[in-house]
Parts: structure tokens; C-alpha cells; sequence
């Protein structure tokens, strides 16, 4: 199984990159395939992650 780490300051920057407010994360636990969809709402200076 091929493994990566992902910061959670990675993913801000391809969400600003490709313009994105909501990204999806693929990945398998324990070979089940699982989807993390994440949604960022700006606020101000505030930001929000939502599930």
C-alpha cells in the first residue's frame, strides 16, 4: 500500500490554488474505500471547516 501525508497547510494551498471552497480527500482504511469531503467557509479574517 502506497501511503502519503497531507498538511493541513497542503490542502489551503490547493484550495486557494484551484480557486475551491470544497476538496475531497480519497483514501483506503483497512481496504475500504473512504471519501473525506471538506468544505471551507471564510468568514472576515475567520475560517471554518464544515463535515
Amino acid at each position: 500500500m502506497i501511503t502519503t501525508q497531507t498538511t493541513l497547510a497542503e490542502i489551503f494551498k490547493i484550495m486557494t490554488d484551484s480557486n475551491a471552497d470544497t476538496i475531497n480527500i480519497d483514501f483506503d482504511v483497512d481496504d475500504v474505500p473512504v471519501r473525506l469531503k471538506i468544505k471551507l467557509t471564510a468568514r472576515g479574517y475567520e475560517a471554518e471547516w464544515k463535515e
